[in-house]
């Protein structure tokens, strides 16, 4: 249940550098051929998968997670189950940072960012990598404000350390990517010599 938003999460990202096509026929009047996701349901799409990664969503109220014990004598963990870092425990940072891993995974995917790339190439309208890198690193890491205000709840805070956490490593791995393309390993690099100087102010 609280993967159910998987599903969405997968529909919606391939909205971002998304493209709309038919296969042609020979009774068509003209040919339809391949054109870009409109800018505004990219953007639309773009909102609603950072909001994956809010700590607000991934949270698991306490009156639910005191509910969750550790499996039975006899059961084991399966490809069901949720990885857990407090032993036998149920663990609700491990799982917030699956979920979160989730979305980035989907989110960063190289492929995806090189059609984005050249897709704002063509129509400025369109997102950048840049950007979406910039409003990632905004929605998470650079949440000073924001992370103030969990700070009245220490969980929540704990789990947006976790889930920011995790967009580092994602952008690390990806920057590392072997066969990442120029210009997007370009974009990544500005943005994360960016985020350095900003960690170190």
């Amino acid at each position: 249940i609280y993967n159910v938003h998987r599903y969405q999460v997968e529909a919606a990202v391939k909205l971002i550098a998304g493209q709309q096509y038919h296969y042609e026929v020979k009774t068509a009047a003209k040919p339809s051929g391949v054109v870009a996701v409109a800018a505004d349901k990219q953007q639309k799409a773009l909102m609603a998968l950072l909001q994956t990664l809010d700590a607000d969503t991934l949270a698991i109220p306490s009156q639910v997670s005191s509910l969750i014990p550790p499996k039975a004598y006899g059961y084991y963990r399966d490809r069901e189950s949720l990885d857990s870092n407090m032993g036998l425990s149920f663990d609700p940072l491990t799982a917030a940072q699956a979920s979160a891993k989730f979305s980035l995974d989907l989110l960063l995917n190289k492929e995806r960012l090189t059609r984005l790339n050249w897709q704002h190439a063509s129509n400025a309208d369109i997102i950048s990598v840049r950007e979406l890198l910039n409003r990632l690193l905004s929605k998470t890491l650079k949440a000073k404000a924001k992370a103030k205000a969990k700070a009245k709840s220490n969980s929540l805070l704990v789990i947006q350390q976790r889930v920011n956490q995790q967009v580092v490593d994602s952008l690390l791995a990806l920057y590392t990517n072997a066969t990442l393309v120029t210009e997007v390993r370009a974009h990544l690099y500005r943005v994360l010599s960016e985020t350095k100087v900003w960690l170190a102010e």
